[in-house]
């Protein structure tokens, strides 16, 4: 019965994409399968091939789905699942990260901001000397007054941190804005971001400058935990931006699907979804808490 129904559809002209053609070879696969396991378990043999019986009414279930909702090609490149409410930045909207030299306990973002405004103009060792700023950054690294550097780093430039520290900057694939087009392929679980450590050691306090090390493209979202995808964003914003991506619901065709529903499909059937951002939060990340 379940093949008569996939040749009756097979040729509807609604499902004629791309998408929809895939799904149903997909069906006769694991129709195949099931078959070819049936057959062996009567001849008391083992099957010519792993058969996964659970694994195959999963990829039958969500792919007749697919061709029952009129979704049509969803979460294709060329027709990709639109993110309406995306609660974080554009990327270029995140704040500067200031550097120095390695510390041994933290430097406020704002002194390291202020001294970097003033370092042209205060360039001795006695107005440095006379500078609370520089005398906070004296104090963390033991650099002296006249050889202080305070680096700027901006999450769309890439740069590398003195004294073998992280190169800082996002990579062109993790920066978001309006259009950013995302391809999921293996959704993840959120991990403690790797760069987190490593500014640490530079006197930056994560938690104290109100930040989280933010995976710019989500880890749910298929996004890695590397430094390219990961820049300091104000806690609060960053915990919203996951929860309410998580939590989201996307009317596709004539059915609605959840993020968990979609993320289970693209692991169930191997398939990437892709997605594009509408739409960001308003205004930018600020230095410090």
């Amino acid at each position: 019965q379940v093949r008569d129904w996939l040749a009756a559809v097979r040729g509807r002209p609604e499902n004629a994409d791309p998408a929809k053609q895939a799904a149903t070879g997909r069906i006769q696969q694991r129709l195949d399968d099931l078959d070819e396991l049936a057959l062996a378990e009567q001849q008391n043999r083992p099957p010519a091939r792993p058969v996964n019986a659970e694994t195959a009414m999963q990829v039958i279930a969500t792919d007749a789905g697919l061709l029952i909702s009129g979704t049509g090609d969803y979460g294709t490149e060329s027709n990709p699942v639109p993110i309406t409410d995306w609660r974080k930045y554009a990327t270029a909207n995140y704040a500067p990260v200031y550097l120095a030299a390695r510390a041994n306990r933290r430097i406020a973002q704002t002194v390291l901001r202020d001294a970097y405004n003033k370092q042209s103009s205060k360039s001795t060792h006695e107005a440095r000397q006379a500078d609370p700023d520089f005398q906070e950054i004296n104090a963390a690294t033991g650099t002296p007054y006249a050889q202080i550097r305070v680096d700027e780093y901006l999450p769309h430039g890439r740069k590398s941190v003195p004294g073998g520290g992280p190169t800082m900057g996002l990579a062109p694939a993790d920066q978001i804005r309006v259009g950013t087009i995302i391809r999921m392929i293996r959704p993840g679980n959120t991990e403690t971001p790797v760069l987190n450590a490593k500014l640490s050691r530079y006197g930056f306090g994560m938690r104290a400058e109100g930040k989280a090390g933010d995976h710019t493209v989500e880890m749910q979202l298929g996004g890695p935990n590397v430094d390219e995808n990961i820049w300091p964003l104000n806690g609060s914003v960053n915990s919203s931006g996951g929860s309410s991506l998580a939590r989201a619901t996307f009317t596709i065709g004539t059915v609605t699907k959840t993020m968990s529903e979609i993320k289970d499909e693209s692991r169930k059937t191997g398939r990437p979804i892709w997605f594009i951002i509408r739409a960001v939060r308003s205004g930018s990340d600020t230095v410090g808490p």
